[in-house]
């Protein structure tokens, strides 16, 4: 009897051990894979999404179809067959949330433009029926957990020394709420370091958006004021022209390296160029 019980033990660690080894093995190959992922320049994302996507897209949407027509078809008083359709149908959707995290996770600077609006390119290549049911996919995968820890990510990332970025993605993010908001690129004065810097920042009716000082809006004047911001040497983009300029970039600025083709400027350079403020 002991000898049984030794053995069943014995089988039960050599479990536990193989299971612990395939899980670290498995961890580093999404380890691997998600690397795989982040390294993708533009131009790869760019097939990955119309060579990859796009063919699944349409294949979850069919399968949704089909699913959905036979649900109709299905009698009410056969709830077992009706609740293996429902079934069916959620893991449609499932598999499409799975797709659009990854790419709303890996891809955050292409992300931006492409899946609330699926981008032109994207968009001419989906029939009406498709975009209906991946922006119907959106809509639910905004309601999982998957979706508000990426924004709880990126609302607690510390943007300082990040302008440019912090600029951009503000902008993406609440340009259907702020609308005509500007991203701005320009000089401003760093009392600490006594020189001015290159910097970004949003503008929306007289307020300031600079997420790298808070996330309050601060009043356009007080921060022009502060920074000693004068009409030189500043650069103005509204959401159209961001896009086109970080699309064609891979970056999100500063864009114009003849206006920046440094990150700081003593006192005597800014007036150089630009004058008193």
């Amino acid at each position: 009897m002991f000898k049984k019980q030794a053995k069943r033990n014995s089988i039960n660690v050599d479990l536990f051990n193989l299971k612990s080894i395939l899980n670290k093995r498995m961890y580093a190959l999404q380890q691997k894979e998600n690397e795989r992922f982040r390294a993708l320049g533009r131009d790869e994302f760019r097939n990955f999404l119309i060579n990859q996507c796009v063919p699944k897209i349409k294949t979850l949407t069919q399968k949704l179809e089909q699913l959905s027509s036979e649900k109709k078809k299905t009698k009410t008083h056969n709830s077992q067959k009706r609740n293996k359709l429902k079934e069916g149908i959620e893991k449609v959707f499932t598999d499409t949330n799975k797709l659009i995290e990854l790419i709303y996770h890996f891809y955050p600077i292409y992300r931006k433009d492409v899946i609330p609006n699926l981008g032109k390119e994207l968009e001419a290549r989906f029939s009406e029926k498709e975009m209906r049911f991946f922006h119907e996919a959106f809509i639910r995968f905004k309601k999982t957990d998957s979706y508000k820890n990426i924004l709880e990510t990126e609302e607690s990332q510390n943007y300082l020394g990040k302008c440019f970025e912090s600029a951009y993605t503000f902008m993406i993010k609440n340009n259907s709420i702020l609308q005509n908001m500007l991203l701005i690129q320009g000089w401003v004065y760093n009392l600490e370091l006594d020189k001015y810097m290159s910097h970004a920042w949003n503008e929306h009716n007289n307020f300031v958006y600079d997420r790298t000082e808070t996330k309050e809006p601060i009043p356009i004047k007080e921060y022009y004021k502060t920074k000693k911001i004068g009409t030189k040497g500043t650069l103005k983009y509204f959401y159209d022209d961001a896009i086109s300029f970080g699309n064609k970039s891979g970056h999100y600025g500063p864009w114009d390296t003849q206006l920046f083709d440094k990150e700081l400027l003593t006192n005597d350079e800014f007036q150089q160029r630009f004058g008193n403020i």
